[in-house]
């Protein structure tokens, strides 16, 4: 029996036992854990590779819209490709095939498609395309960047445009935001108008875009891509088309975000390994919300519910988000108190307020451009401290969580799970890593590249990496390979993981940090190959990062290989 640890909205914690999942093995099929209100073609739980033979999944995470990075990521991989066919769509193009190059390939995309770049729509559409024709193959997450959409329906409605302005409460989280009051002020001081003149659905979409969605460019973004689908000049298109296109994208069923939505999952299971896009903790590890959880500032207790078995959880945090979709779709306005809308569970999910901590989509790892540092360790553990005294949920809005956690890494191993693979939260110019060796058996990988360099106009730069992982389902290594933020190319083979002693190569020093905080992030491509110079020398040039919060600086050092460096 192992102790799983949750922490409750009121401070207290409360364990689960759980008990010995060898039973379910370390890989399932589509067909024991597919979701119960899922279609032979909607999203499954997990994935069926069920035999040794060797398989490659292909990763991708947090692309924002940004077709250049998500046009980059492919040409590394070795797993995805364009389909090239003469006198066929460009890859700039809705219609867009992407292809697996083997049979015995998957794909996980791990949420975040949309808000920060011109290709919103086509992306989303590649996306469902990909996953309807490898609907066992292709697992599309949602993160909270493609859930929080969900709000404006509700939001942008005539009768949020008829309420008096004052009672329109700005982002919980955030109480240095703006109200909408002052918002308008500015937009009518501007524009020489008074308050009510500048109280239209344009400007809503405008307030909760920039101030509560973190997204103040994506109304030019989307005026620039809707030009480019449409043929048209961007100067033709009014604001007010802009935001029924937005709206009709997440409301309307046939919708390109919304059709994402539809086709994605919370959490899938390949083998040995788990995708969500935040993090799994001692708060979320387990835990499926009620479905009658709301967004804001929680007023009590959400019991929830504990899953003792891993697979049994990613089942049931499926079927939670379909039944949330299938609310919105039933009642997408407010009732009429104003005090609940279809898809509230949802756009609670995504918002670590709203869950106190307890979600797997909005939670994260990362600090300083590496997986954690004891500044982050140290801070959650003052605010958790500071929350069990109080009782205010904000306290988990800036948290990182830890990936060194006992309890929740043998509630993975006793379901077969040896690695956890993540986004949601930018980690430097390259996937941070913690290596399983040094964690108990279980591998953490967050991939979110976001910000790999904030000069660049996009703040990625030149930098991508394709991350794959490589082997039978239940014995695989993790290579990732790619273009750092000053064009050096990096060719990573990290230790092989899974039950029991594993052979197959890979590299010790990767995801482990020195005594004074430099961790072996990435190995540097040198004499122009494709591979690091370690197979054909006694040493290797690694990459080194070290940071604390949004700050990180490298090095590079030339080590002696290991003697266990196979």
């Amino acid at each position: 029996m192992a102790s799983l640890t949750a922490v409750r909205p009121d401070g207290t914690t409360c364990s689960t036992s759980t008990r010995t999942q060898a039973s379910q093995g370390p890989v399932t099929s589509v067909a024991s854990c597919a979701s119960s209100a899922s279609s032979s073609a909607a999203p499954g739980a997990a994935c069926a590779a069920t035999e040794s033979a060797e398989i490659r999944i292909a990763y991708c995470t947090d692309v924002e819209g940004n077709l250049d990075f998500f046009h980059r990521v492919i040409d590394l991989s070795p797993v995805l490709a364009y389909v090239d066919v003469d006198g066929g769509p460009g890859r700039d193009s809705p219609d867009a095939e992407i292809s697996l190059e083997r049979d015995t390939d998957y794909f996980v995309f791990g949420g975040d498609a949309v808000d920060k770049g011109p290709g919103d729509i086509r992306l989303c559409r590649q996306l469902v395309s990909l996953k309807r024709r490898y609907p066992d193959r292709v697992f599309l997450l949602v993160g909270n960047r493609d859930l929080n959409k969900l709000r404006y329906h509700a939001e942008l409605s005539d009768g949020d445009l008829k309420r008096p302005i004052d009672d329109i409460p700005g982002p919980h989280w955030d109480p240095k935001a703006p109200t909408l009051r002052a918002f308008l002020e500015g937009v009518a001081a501007k524009s020489s108008c008074t308050v009510d003149d500048a109280n239209t659905r344009v400007n809503r979409l405008h307030y909760i875009q920039r101030h509560t969605l973190g997204m103040p460019n994506s109304f030019g973004y989307r005026r620039e891509e809707i030009a480019l689908l449409e043929g048209r000049d961007s100067g033709t298109i009014t604001d007010t088309e802009v935001v029924d296109h937005f709206l009709r994208d997440v409301c309307e069923p046939s919708g390109a975000l919304r059709q994402y939505l539809e086709h994605a999952v919370v959490a899938a299971r390949i083998g040995n390994t788990v995708f969500v896009h935040g993090a799994i903790d001692e708060c979320s590890a387990g835990f499926v919300p009620s479905p009658s959880v709301k967004y804001g500032i929680p007023e009590s207790t959400d019991p929830g519910r504990m899953c003792e078995i891993v697979d049994e959880w990613v089942v049931e945090m499926n079927d939670f988000l379909r039944a949330g979709l299938a609310d919105f779709a039933l009642r997408p306005d407010w009732d009429p108190g104003r005090s609940t809308r279809g898809g509230e569970a949802l756009m609670a999910l995504q918002n670590r307020e709203s869950m106190s901590g307890r979600t797997v989509v909005s939670s994260c790892y990362g600090d300083g451009g590496v997986i954690t540092t004891p500044a982050a360790l140290g801070r959650r553990d003052e605010e958790l401290e500071q929350y069990a005294a109080d009782g205010d949920v904000r306290h988990f809005g800036g948290l990182s969580s830890s990936p060194k956690l006992p309890s929740v890494n043998e509630w993975l191993r006793q379901g077969g799970v040896h690695r956890v693979v993540v986004g949601h939260k930018p980690t430097g110019d390259c996937p941070a890593v913690l290596a399983g060796h040094i964690n108990g058996g279980v591998e953490i990988v967050s991939c979110d590249t976001s910000f790999s360099d904030m000069l660049a106009a996009d703040t990625r730069g030149v930098a991508a990496s394709a991350v794959t992982i490589i082997g039978a389902p239940e014995h695989n290594k993790l290579v990732i390979n790619g273009v750092l933020k000053d064009g050096a190319k990096h060719h990573t083979v990290h230790r092989a993981i899974g039950p029991g002693p594993v052979s197959g190569g890979g590299d010790m020093l990767l995801g482990t940090a020195t005594a004074d905080g430099w961790w072996f992030k990435a190995c540097i491509v040198v004499g122009g190959g494709d591979e690091s110079d370690s197979g054909a020398s006694t040493e290797v040039m690694y990459r080194q990062t070290k940071g604390v919060g949004r700050r990180w600086e490298t090095r590079d050092v030339r080590s002696a290989l290991p003697s266990n460096h196979l």
